[in-house]
Order: structure tokens, then C-alpha cells, then sequence
């Protein structure tokens, strides 16, 4: 069997995008007025380079700060993930329009990156720092109607934890971050919500492992030299999602450019292990030597997913008509929801965002943790 060379993952890429995304939504030191979700529809699966108008369809208040806490219009998260047929409206509307973005006010002082929040929104998981690593925090709240109580941290002895986006399952029991290295899932978990997320439980992962050795990939993927099935290296993973059933798995794979990069897995039910499915189809999600895209949300029904792409700089939400077809119409978002995940209704949208006047601290952009409601 061929087997392809393979390169590192999408650290480097997205981290370097983070002060160009944050310098285009700031419209160079001005108010960003954020896109609304529609228009710009891209249905050859291609990436669409060009970032959406910024004026006109969002209050100037973008940044306006609150308590992160919202009254009504949550669900319990317990959609069926089910194949949904073309006559069922998908969840996420990609006609919708989204409101000015509230600052969710456990942001630390140091960069955000959004990681994950529950489908009913009652836990969120974040890391934060500079460079290769950071701290993993996570915050819980009892009701939507509340704000998140104070940020705890994951112990660095259970990692060290590479700066990457999290996953949390969608009872807030699991997080699932990123080693070091960038070659692990790290899994740890907690009894009960609320409670300290202290218990290393990897093992459910460890096929997806970037050291566990190369995955053969389907006949989605080009035959070898040989003719056989093709066989990738893949040498990092990263940007974990967690379906609200707890059985898809939705993550980026360090490769070669022009290869897929953003792979799936599932399982039988959240008490048993992961498997690999298969890349998605489709030339927005493969890598290029601008980077790889990050998948950062999945609609309940498996038809809506939010990934950043680092070469358009921005965040694109991608259709299909049911949870086992193709990704056929993409919708960028802007600059301005950077690592964007709905809730359960997908009635709002977390994401990583800098405000107008936040600067530069220590040379990195600032990026905090803000929430958007469906207009």
C-alpha cells in the first residue's frame, strides 16, 4: 500500500491567523458591524476567499459586554442524531442572522480560544495562553437565565495541553483537549456537573491517535501506487467536537496539503471506544499550505458544521441534507466568530472575538469569549 508523507498540524497555521482574523473584523482599529449568516453561498464545496461586507447588518455595540446569560431558548440537547431527509428544515438556518455579541465574562486576561459548550449551555470549556501550550478552564452554570460561575482550571499535571481548541461531551462530564505534542486526545473527566474535572481517561480515544499508527482511509481517498487503498501519516490531530449524542466525533488531521484534513469518527454509545469513519469529502476541508481547517461546531442533527478556514480568514458554517451526504452549501460568517459552536437550538453561537480596542498584549491579539443570538 502507497503511503503519503506527511507534515505538522494546524498549530502554527492558526495561531499565525489570529492577529490578521482579529486586525480584518476590527476593520483596522474600527467598530466591526459583524456579518449576518446568509449570502456568499458557495455550493461547488470549494473555500470562498472572499470575507463577507461588514457594514450594515450588525449594531455597532458588537463588543458590548454582559454576564453571558441568556433567558429562555435553550434546549435539553436531546435531538436525535438521526439521518434528517431534504423535506425536514435543518436546525441551524443558514438564512439566519445573528445579533451584537455579548462578552462572556469568564474571559482571562490572556488570549481565549474558544474550545466547546454543551448543547444546553451549561458548561463551557476554553483554553488560554501564548505560544505552544496553555491552561485548559472550564465554567458551569445552572440555568441559561444565570451567568457562568467563576472559571476553574484543568490541573497542568494532567497535561501539559498544547494550545488547541477543546471538546467537551454533551453531558459536561468529558473534555477532551490536545497533548503537547499534538499526536494525542487527552480525556479527562469528572462524576458530576458541577464538580472538578480531575480523572485522566484517554483510552476511548486512543485509535484516533496520531501515534497509534497510520489509518487507512476508504475509497473516498485516491488508490495508492500500487493500486491498493491509500494510506495516510497522520502526524497531529487537534480541534475535537463532540456530536450531541455523544457518538460522532468531528476533528483535524495534520497532512499534506491538497489531502483531507478533517476527519470523522463514531461509536455505539458514549460507554464505548472510537472508530475512524473517514475524511470529509470535499476541497473545503482539505489542507493547504496556508493550513488546515478547524472544525469548531456540529448541529444536533449532523447537517450544520462551523469550522475556521486559516487561508480565507474566516469562520464558515457548511450544509447538507442529511447527516450521511456531503457538505454542499457553505456560507462564510466573517472574521468575526472565530471557532463559532451552536447550542442546541442553534439559537446562539460562542465564540473567540477581540474587541476594536483591545490592542496587542505581549504581541498576541487579546481574544475573549462572546456569545451571539439568532435574529
Amino acid at each position: 500500500m502507497a503511503r503519503l508523507k506527511t507534515r505538522l498540524g494546524m498549530a502554527s497555521a492558526v495561531a499565525a491567523s489570529w492577529l490578521a482574523a482579529a486586525w480584518l473584523a476590527n476593520g483596522c482599529g474600527s467598530t466591526p458591524n459583524a456579518p449576518e449568516l446568509g449570502g456568499g453561498t458557495d455550493s461547488g464545496g470549494g473555500r470562498d476567499s472572499t470575507i463577507p461586507s461588514e457594514g450594515g447588518t450588525q449594531d455597532s455595540n458588537a463588543g458590548e459586554t454582559g454576564d453571558g446569560s441568556r433567558d429562555g431558548g435553550s434546549s435539553d440537547g436531546t435531538s436525535a442524531e438521526a439521518e434528517a431527509g431534504p423535506a425536514v428544515p435543518a436546525v441551524c438556518d443558514p438564512d439566519a442572522g445573528w445579533g451584537p455579541g455579548t462578552l462572556v465574562p469568564v474571559s482571562t486576561a490572556d488570549p481565549n480560544i474558544m474550545g466547546s459548550v454543551t448543547p444546553d449551555e451549561l458548561t463551557l470549556v476554553w483554553m488560554s495562553g501564548y505560544g505552544d501550550t496553555g491552561t485548559l478552564w472550564y465554567a458551569d452554570r445552572t440555568s441559561t437565565a444565570q451567568p457562568f460561575a467563576s472559571a476553574q482550571t484543568v490541573s497542568a499535571s494532567l497535561g501539559p495541553f498544547a494550545l488547541e481548541r477543546v471538546g467537551v461531551s454533551p453531558d459536561g462530564l468529558r473534555i477532551i483537549a490536545i497533548s503537547a505534542d499534538r499526536t494525542k486526545f487527552l480525556q479527562i473527566t469528572r462524576s458530576a456537573r458541577p464538580g472538578t474535572f480531575d480523572a485522566p481517561d484517554s483510552g476511548q480515544l486512543s485509535f484516533l491517535n496520531a501515534t497509534s499508527g497510520p489509518p487507512t482511509v476508504d475509497g473516498s481517498m485516491p488508490a495508492g501506487d500500487d493500486g491498493g487503498p491509500m494510506v495516510m501519516e497522520i502526524t497531529s490531530v487537534g480541534a475535537p467536537v463532540v456530536s450531541s449524542g455523544d457518538t460522532a466525533l468531528f476533528y483535524s488531521a495534520g497532512v499534506f496539503a491538497g489531502l483531507p484534513s478533517v476527519f470523522t469518527a463514531s461509536r455505539a454509545s458514549s460507554a464505548t471506544a472510537w472508530s475512524m469513519t473517514g475524511p470529509l469529502n470535499g476541497a473545503a476541508f482539505e489542507a493547504s499550505d496556508g493550513g488546515e481547517p478547524v472544525p469548531s461546531g456540529i448541529a444536533t442533527d449532523l447537517r450544520t458544521i462551523f469550522y475556521w478556514d486559516p487561508v480565507a480568514i474566516t469562520e464558515t458554517a457548511a450544509w447538507r441534507v442529511s447527516a450521511g451526504d456531503d457538505f454542499a452549501q457553505f456560507v462564510p460568517l466573517g472574521p468575526v466568530y472565530m471557532f463559532a459552536q451552536p447550542n442546541a437550538a442553534c439559537d446562539a453561537i460562542y465564540y473567540s472575538y477581540a474587541p476594536p480596542d483591545a490592542g496587542l498584549v505581549d504581541g498576541a491579539v487579546p481574544l475573549q469569549l462572546y456569545v451571539s443570538q439568532k435574529q
